[in-house]
């Protein structure tokens, strides 16, 4: 299995200052991971969660949309092969709603993609990120999802 359960101690967290622990409370960021993978989502949550992320998981892309009408996230991090709606779908579903175009989207798959998987995706997602090595899968996703969340708040200020 590429991705192995990893269990993050809260012990770590003790030694941070309790001012800096409420106002990066207060400024965390969401992340939505849609994944039909329970074990891969737990992993990144288990990876982004104790960095100061709030990461909220979908199954399927169906599950994802229905979410996005109550809380929209600031970035959806997207596998693209999925039961009932697959990744593809969800972001056809996702790019046409105009209150829903401008949430960025980094794909994380194992799927080889074909250049019209590419021209797909071309202008729909921030980042591809291929499922090979979990430590650089995580190192680039944490970069990745880091700068939509800046862009995004730029456009905001």
């Amino acid at each position: 299995m590429l991705y192995k359960e990893h269990s993050f101690s809260s012990l770590s967290l003790r030694f941070i200052p309790q001012n800096w622990k409420i106002s990066r409370l207060q400024s965390l960021s969401t992340v939505r991971r849609v994944d039909d993978d329970e074990m891969v989502r737990r992993g990144v949550r288990h990876a982004l969660a104790p960095i100061g992320w709030q990461v909220t998981e979908a199954e399927n892309g169906q599950v994802a949309v229905e979410a996005l009408a109550t809380a929209q996230p600031d970035v959806i991090i997207l596998d693209l092969m999925m039961p009932k709606m697959d990744g593809f779908e969800f972001l056809d579903k996702l790019r046409s709603r105009p209150d829903w175009q401008d949430i960025p989207v980094v794909v994380i798959t194992a799927k080889d993609l074909t250049e019209e998987d590419r021209t797909r995706l071309n202008g729909g997602v921030e980042q591809i990120i291929q499922k090979i090595d979990r430590d650089e899968m995580l190192r680039q996703l944490t970069r990745e999802i880091s700068k939509c969340v800046k862009r995004q708040t730029a456009k905001g200020a």
